[in-house]
């Protein structure tokens, strides 16, 4: 088997998975996966998580709510201190329009 199906079939292969892929497409793929052992051995194991995140965290947990949380907590704080920077532009504004000058 030629590298280069290979490539194209791991190329096309999450369209292939997602249903996405064209009638002519997911026929060469399904093909080239009846012939290849190495390929059907990625196919296989295209969706499963790498050991090395598996293993990450205690009890095997993955970080990801820990970074999530970090970036609600980030935008939290920008689009706070956005609203903050209008609040005080608005009052200027207005403080320098409807003063009463005498």
């Amino acid at each position: 088997m030629s590298k280069t199906n290979c490539n194209i079939v791991r190329d096309v292969l999450p369209l292939y998975l997602d249903g996405e892929a064209s009638k002519e497409t997911s026929e060469m793929v399904e093909e080239h996966l009846a012939e290849c052992e190495e390929c059907r051995y990625y196919y296989r194991n295209y969706n499963r998580i790498p050991i090395s995140l598996q293993e990450t965290g205690s009890h095997g947990k993955y970080h990801y709510s820990k970074i999530a949380r970090r970036i609600r907590r980030r935008n939290t704080i920008n689009m706070s201190v956005v609203c903050a920077a209008f609040l005080l532009l608005g009052y200027l504004i207005g403080h320098t329009l409807f003063s009463d000058k005498k």
